[in-house]
């Protein structure tokens, strides 16, 4: 994991069918709490497989606790292998187990946030969900990872009180959830930019283990 020169400390607190059709949605919320949806590319890409779903997969960002996967009630997606586009919505916050906090260089104030990598998987058996293990997040056959992103989904349950202090994961005075692009220069981060919710690029990058497509903030480099 390379985040650059941190002045912070972190401390662990503690997924769609093809062509259109949804997976079970969530159903503790009637109202989405974020829509996105976006493009993927290569176009034609994904014309063999099977049953295409977005998932979550949320990591902690200095890879100290497992990654945990969004449950499938929890969210709803379609993907349209034919015109290489896909959709979400995300009915719930994050599990519990994947928010960490985030603390300020004074050590007296902190943030409570979450991280989620956008992934597209080939969900054999249809039950819109998938399993992962070990450092780079590796997904259980028969399923395997198609595409990943270079913008992130992030969620602040908790902001710092004071607006003086910004984290370097998350957007200025967010709260809730967030598209976001690192802005990578090599290694280094540049700071965080909204992301477009109707504009999310998905490259495809057929793997078993989870497809980094950053180079900076990577969630499970070597």
């Amino acid at each position: 994991m390379k985040l650059g020169a941190a002045c912070f400390t972190m401390v662990v607190a503690c997924a769609g069918a093809s062509c259109g059709r949804g997976v079970v949605p969530g159903a503790a919320y009637d109202q989405p709490l974020l829509s996105f949806s976006g493009t993927i590319s290569p176009t034609g890409g994904l014309v063999q497989a099977q049953h295409p779903i977005v998932g979550l997969l949320w990591t902690d960002p200095l890879q100290r606790s497992a990654d945990v996967t969004m449950p499938a009630r929890w969210l709803q997606s379609s993907v349209d292998t034919a015109a290489d586009t896909f959709t979400v919505d995300i009915f719930r916050p994050p599990p519990p187990e994947a928010v960490v906090e985030l603390a300020a260089p004074s050590g007296k104030i902190s943030q409570q946030l979450a991280m989620a990598e956008i992934v597209i998987v080939d969900d054999s058996d249809g039950d819109g969900g998938f399993l992962v293990q070990g450092p780079r997040a590796t997904i259980s056959a028969p399923e395997r990872y198609l595409a990943g992103s270079a913008n992130v989904l992030t969620y602040v349950a908790t902001p710092f009180p004071s607006p003086q202090s910004n984290s370097p994961l998350t957007l200025p005075a967010q709260l809730g959830y967030a598209l976001v692009n690192y802005n990578c220069q090599g290694q280094l981060s540049a700071g965080t930019n909204p992301v477009n919710p109707q504009a999310v690029e998905m490259i495809l990058q057929p793997s078993q283990d989870f497809p980094d497509v950053r180079t900076c903030r990577a969630s499970h480099g070597p």
